[in-house]
Parts: C-alpha cells; structure tokens; sequence
C-alpha cells in the first residue's frame, strides 16, 4: 500500500508545487460544465459457504403386491463448498456537473458531482405443477432489489497554453473521488436470504486532459481519469440464519493496483470573469 500512497499525495500536491507560480496573476474565471462520464461496472462481491449434509434415501421393499416396508439407508455425509457473485447494479454512463475556477489563466480548482443514480428492478417467477393428488400448486420465485450511488471528485491543476489564444491545450490535474453505494435485494420467499450493502470507497488518480476553445465563453475538455482505488469501507451481507453473528459477508479479490478508466467529456460555460 506505500507505493499507492505515495501515488496519492503526488497526484494531490504534484500541479500545486509545478504550477504555483500562477497564483500570481489577476484574472479569476468562473466555469459551469456538464458531463458525459464512462464508468466501468462495480467490480463483483463473493459470497462463500462450506457444509456437510448427510445421504439419505428411502428404499421400498414389497412383501406382497399391496404391502411393502420403508427402510431408511444413509451414506456417508457430503462436504459441500458454495461460492455465489453478485455484482451491484451500477451507472456505466451518466451526466454530471461541475464548477472549476480557473486562477491566473492556467491553475484551476474543479469540483464535480460524478455519479448520481436510483434503481429499482424485480424478478418474479410463477411454478405451477401437479401434485400425486391431482392438486395444483403455485410456487413463487423472485426478488426485488433498490440501489444508489452518489460521489464526487476534487481536482488541482494546471493547464499549459494561454486560454485567449490557444485554440487547444494540454492539462493536468490531480484527483480524489470518494462514493458511496448502496444495494438492498428483498426474496420473495423464505427460502432465499435478504441482502443489504453499505459500501464507501476512495479513488485518486493523475488525470491527463485536452481543452479546446469552441468559442469565446464555451470550451470542450477530454479526460481520462485512471482512478486507482486507496480504500474501500463495507461489504454485501446476507442474512443466513447458518451466520448468526452478523450474516453472511462478502468479500472481493483485489489485484492491486486496482484501476478504473474512467472518461469523460465536459462541455464548459465562462459564466464569470473577473479581475483580482
């Protein structure tokens, strides 16, 4: 975990202490923006549970054509191993927006609301069979499930070129996003457990981009955003009885450095331009 650490304060500090010389000119703009962003999927969540069981069967054996005895025979007993994924419901496309202040024509500060979604979804199945006494039964499958996730990102930096005159320009910038996610799936039946999750993460990345001067007061920025996650509070959490501390909770394999490209086009409105 040092080498993220590291990756994280050089991508906080890193446009501060190269850029800092800007702060010294005048002129303060004030941009909105809205966003299209690509996030890939919420990585999956895995749920493990070993047990035994024992083999029983029934054997029928007839002492005449009408008449029969019921013997029990039991084998030896079954080890058996459950692994079951479940992977959040999450936006891989969505609007966002922003405000970046821009000091001195170069070095900015830009807050986004990143990700801000609501989901509802279900799925019911409907059995219906005979049985040996000629009843039909209904048997009921399905689940209903809610999720939201909502997060933001702060970013520092700098972009090279004068902005009244260069048609395009190269910018740099570091970046925190912190996201809250959280997921609840309700059974139909007793037969499958209910699942809730609570998960919270942080991501930083070092976020390379292009700025292209549409107009006077509209500009056009691409970003790739190589969100490296530093920390992730809270998991999915079944609740099987078979668990009664707490349920049943998931975990999730990490290879590290765990990334996730992001990109994103921002379409940016000098709404505010003043001298300080």
């Amino acid at each position: 975990m040092r080498h993220l650490f590291l990756l994280f304060t050089i991508s906080l500090l890193l446009p501060s202490l190269l850029f800092s010389q800007s702060n010294r000119r005048k002129m303060v703009v004030t941009n909105g923006a809205i966003a299209i962003n690509y996030y890939p999927a919420v990585e999956p969540f895995s749920f493990y549970r070993d047990y035994y069981i024992n083999d029983k069967s029934i054997e029928l054996r007839y002492i005449t054509s009408t008449t029969g005895t019921f013997t029990i025979t039991e084998d030896d007993s079954l080890y058996i191993e459950r692994l079951e994924n479940i992977q959040m419901p999450s936006q891989t496309i969505g609007i966002s927006g922003s405000i970046q202040i821009v000091k001195g024509d170069r070095s900015f500060h830009e807050i986004s609301l990143t990700r801000l979604s609501h989901s509802k979804s279900s799925l019911v199945e409907n059995y219906i069979y005979t049985d040996n006494m000629g009843v039909k039964r209904i048997a009921l499958r399905g689940y209903k499930e809610k999720s939201f996730a909502i997060g933001w990102r702060y970013e520092l930096g700098m972009y090279f070129g004068k902005r009244k005159t260069a048609k395009v320009r190269f910018g740099l910038s570091g970046g925190i996003e912190p996201t809250f996610y959280q997921y609840k799936r309700t059974p139909s039946t007793t037969q499958q457990y209910p699942i809730n999750a609570k998960v919270f993460t942080i991501e930083a990345a070092v976020i390379p981009m292009l700025s292209a001067k549409l107009s006077k007061k509209i500009t056009f920025d691409f970003k790739i955003i190589p969100n490296i996650l530093m920390a992730d509070f809270g998991e999915p959490i079944k609740s099987d009885p078979a668990f009664p501390s707490g349920g049943n909770k998931a975990t999730r394999d990490y290879n590290l450095p765990e990334i996730n490209t992001v990109f994103s086009m921002v379409l940016r409105y000098n709404f505010k331009e003043k001298k300080k």
